[in-house]
């Protein structure tokens, strides 16, 4: 699939699954510049590429503490940076799979099969808020943050994956082509 920024494009998918252990998003990227990669349905994550070609992990979380002033749950934001991406940003197809797992409360990146980094989200868990049940690539009205990029093969999971599990899809796949569908 072809997301051209000039288009405005995005579309979502919607997961069933339960998610119990966490979460793990896989996906072919190619010829991607700076803006929304993907994000999850209720905008609580985002994966971003920046104009300097860097890779931002945004998150928002509910803390299960109330604001005195509001009512209202308070919600904490942080950013996870990743190394410096540009190599990949023009140069072929590559893999990347981005994972949530719950019990060590860690974000992790792979590109093409190897870790490029983990954060510890640094806030405490409350309720279901880790969960992500759908997903947009691209970019949509509410956000505004388009992209150039194409996608191929995009896999949900209802777990995290292991750097085994991730390792074997990048050695299974790697020599896949793909047709291009512009949206």
């Amino acid at each position: 699939v072809e997301f051209v920024k000039s288009k405005k494009a995005g579309f979502s998918i919607r997961s069933q699954q339960k998610q119990t252990t966490g979460y793990s998003i896989s996906f072919w990227i190619k010829d991607f510049s700076d803006g929304k990669i993907c994000s999850s349905g209720d905008m609580n994550m985002k994966l971003v590429c920046s104009a300097t070609g860097y890779l931002q992990l945004l998150i928002k979380r509910r803390t299960g503490l109330y604001d005195g002033k509001t009512g209202m749950p308070e919600v904490r934001t942080f950013t996870l940076d990743f190394d410096d991406i540009v190599d990949y940003m023009y140069n072929g197809w590559h893999l990347m799979t981005l994972l949530y797992e719950l019990k060590t409360n860690r974000y992790y990146l792979y590109i093409n099969g190897k870790l490029s980094g983990s954060h510890s989200a640094n806030l405490e868990i409350k309720g279901d808020n880790w969960q992500c049940t759908e997903w947009t690539f691209g970019s949509t009205w509410r956000d505004g943050n388009y992209i150039d990029m194409k996608l191929d093969n995009i896999r949900l999971y209802s777990r995290a994956l292991t750097a085994e599990d991730i390792a074997e899809i990048y050695e299974e796949e790697k020599s896949l082509q793909s047709e291009n569908i512009q949206l």
